[in-house]
């Protein structure tokens, strides 16, 4: 290191919603966000073109996650809205047990 300094900047571009829908990185390589009617994150394209979907339930929540290599990740929720399973994209599933108060007092792990 000579002591000089080197000046990298990541921008972003917004949509009329103040939602990030760009991101160009220092490389020179971008990164796309798209989103559904509800403004979640529906999308992102990575440098390479590489498509990630998201689904989400009627409450707005994440249930899966669909990769550019085919594999998905699913997300499953109880009706108080706490996190039940998380399934990988292996098909490994994570369980949560919560206590009356909604806080998690167990965690299975596969």
């Amino acid at each position: 290191m000579n002591g000089s300094v080197v000046e990298e900047t990541t921008g972003y571009v917004y949509d009329v919603n103040n939602r990030v829908i760009e991101t160009r990185y220092p490389d020179g390589s971008t990164t796309a966000t798209e989103y559904d009617m509800a403004g979640n994150q529906a999308a992102t394209v990575d440098a390479l073109g590489r498509r990630t979907e998201y689904s989400y339930d009627a409450y707005g929540r994440l249930t899966e996650t669909y990769h550019p290599d085919g594999t998905v990740e699913y997300k499953t929720y109880d009706g108080e809205g706490n996190l039940r399973t998380e399934t990988d994209s292996l098909g490994r599933t994570t369980r949560y047990t919560y206590d009356g108060l909604n806080r998690v007092v167990r965690t299975d792990y596969p």
